[in-house]
């Protein structure tokens, strides 16, 4: 599933909710050669599947900000069909960062001709459905469908200049899967998705909509098509996946005054269509493991507006990964390459003006990438390396007014860069009821052509500590800790917007106790100490508010925020 607004407040993840979750898989560096477009990781997101025996499960949870959840799971299965449904509500009002300010009190003290019309209205509701269904055809085969519905409403989004009327996604898959077809295949899978998701934004709820005498909005509408075979088969030491890859995505944006659509289009309906072919291979000899994976890619991206010039793309990627087991110690070094098109926003995107902020000529970046380091009992060490050839960038010194208004640019331009840094992380349980899990990140983003002063790359975060401390009194009770540390933003891309954000310390405490064999009750507080602090920047990439002395607005995250949930199973 893609987002479907430019300003990029509905990202992929948005449209999956904790509670359907089963595991996250994070592929570190361009290692995936599965996927189109995995530039320098890959998070797949799995969710629950159904089971055989009947079961059930029920969550209320209920926090401060008049926050409220309800969520509530089935699974069971007869003859050869499994199937699980799950349904959430939640809604929320306005948090209040560590100052004690709403997102209204927030934006009035930063922009008050944006500020909101009723500043006690609700931040967002949310209702969600998931479907799924399995049939075991025989031990060998197995087919699975799956249907996900969200529908999200007025969502507030105090920085930008509009906020959600509503944000909608549909999200199908389909897959057969045939395991010990032949010697030749182990295992052959087909799978399938569509999706699609509808975002307009609008003004409605600012005091500019007033001002103006008339509402603004821009919808915008995704939709995205998928086919994956992928055949598995071992060859003497060696485990191989080939496989072949097909994507659409469609993406189109127009802008309405009082509901009624102005001539024009921001997106003008541009599909990108991704053709791919893949291969990996996996093989153990003695001591030491390699891992190897090949991805040809070729991309059309087409928009229906004529003066947009269409584009193709091609690029062969892959990776070699070697390991080395000495002792109680894995070390290991990975050499990839990747790489990605640049979007639809990226090359085609207009304003309300008919402005192009877009730059049609664009070229794919490409990653190349080596990561070495050491993995051990309690603990991994790495180093890596990111060279990133036409690394697309935006740059506000591009952008022309005359007489107020904006005159077409492009906003956008290759720059060749580089990204290094490291990371540690280790998990160890000191005793058999205490478990700690650290990870500490630290990296650099620097232009490497770029004649500008300000050669530092946007959105790359400082030094920063993850911190878990577990503690099981009991079999039934558990007690934990999270903690989260960033150092100050030191290094940031002033030249197109962003600022210098102070470090933070964050604490959350977190019981959790099975006060009957299927009743189980969590009590927590996130932001224990009531801190103050950003975590997003203010990159001009996104369109954000502006005060009268020209600062962009920053949002702080929520403050101290207490919960209860109460869950039951049967």
């Amino acid at each position: 599933v893609h987002g479907a607004c430019v300003n990029r407040m509905d990202p992929p993840v948005s449209h999956v909710l904790s509670n359907n979750i089963d595991y996250i898989e994070l592929q570190e560096g361009p290692f995936d050669v599965e996927e189109f477009g995995s530039l320098s990781a890959s998070v797949k997101i799995h969710t629950k599947k159904p089971s055989k025996d009947l079961t059930g499960a029920l969550s209320l949870t209920a926090g401060s900000f008049g926050y409220y959840k309800g969520a509530l799971e089935l699974s069971g299965g007869a003859g050869i069909i499994r199937a699980l449904l799950s349904t959430s509500y939640e809604s929320s009002e306005q948090y209040r960062d560590g100052n004690s300010d709403t997102l209204a009190e927030q934006l009035e003290s930063s922009t008050p001709s944006f500020a909101y019309i009723d500043s006690d209205r609700d931040a967002y509701e949310k209702d969600t459905v998931m479907l799924k269904l399995y049939a075991d055809i025989s031990d060998k085969q197995l087919l699975k469908f799956g249907y996900t519905r969200n529908r999200s409403s007025n969502i507030l989004y105090p920085s930008s200049k509009m906020d959600a009327l509503y944000d909608d996604s549909d999200i199908y898959t389909l897959s057969y899967t045939i395991n010990d077809l032949s010697s030749f295949s182990k295992l052959l899978d087909l799978s399938m998705y569509h999706s699609t998701v509808d975002h307009p934004m609008s003004t409605k709820y600012r005091k500019i909509s007033l001002t103006k005498g008339y509402e603004m909005t821009h919808a915008l509408s995704t939709a995205a098509t998928g086919v994956k075979l992928k055949n598995s088969f071992k060859l003497d030491l060696h485990s191989i996946d080939i496989g072949i890859d097909y994507s659409l995505r469609n993406w189109d944006g127009a802008y309405f005054k009082d509901k009624v659509r102005v001539g024009i289009k921001s997106l003008d309906s541009v599909d990108t269509t991704n053709r791919a072919l893949f291969i990996k291979d996996r093989v153990r000899i003695d001591r030491a493991t390699f891992e190897l994976g090949l991805r040809a890619d070729n991309t059309d991206i087409e928009s229906q507006n004529s003066n947009d010039d269409s584009r193709e793309f091609s690029s062969i990627g892959g990776f070699l990964l070697a390991k080395l087991h000495v002792s109680d110690l894995d070390y290991f070094i990975a050499v990839g390459r990747s790489s990605r098109v640049p979007d639809a926003k990226e090359l085609y995107f207009r304003g309300m003006m008919g402005n192009s902020v877009g730059t049609s000529d664009l070229k794919q970046t490409t990653n190349s990438e080596i990561d070495i380091g050491v993995d051990t009992k309690v603990g991994k060490v790495k180093l890596f390396y990111s060279y990133l050839n036409n690394y697309i960038l935006y740059n506000d010194s591009n952008r022309k007014t005359m007489m107020g208004k904006e005159l077409s640019y492009r906003a956008y331009e290759n720059v060749d860069a580089a990204i290094y840094g490291f990371e540690i992380s280790s998990s160890y349980y000191l005793s058999e009821a205490l478990f700690v899990d650290v990870g500490l990140a630290y990296q650099i983003g620097e232009r490497i052509d770029s004649s500008a002063a300000d050669k530092d790359l946007p959105n790359i975060q400082p030094l920063k500590l993850n911190a878990l401390i577990e503690y099981e009194i009991d079999e039934s009770w558990i007690l934990s800790s999270n903690i989260i540390a960033s150092d100050e933003w030191s290094r940031y891309d002033a030249d197109n917007g962003e600022q210098r954000l102070d470090g933070y310390v964050v604490v959350d405490l977190k019981t959790t106790k099975k006060i009957a064999k299927q009743i189980e009750l969590t009590v927590g507080v996130d932001n224990l100490f009531d801190e103050t602090y950003a975590v997003s920047n203010t990159y001009k990439d996104l369109t954000l508010l502006s005060g009268s002395d020209g600062s962009v607005m920053l949002l702080n995250e929520p403050g101290r925020y207490m919960y209860v949930k109460v869950g039951v199973v049967f």
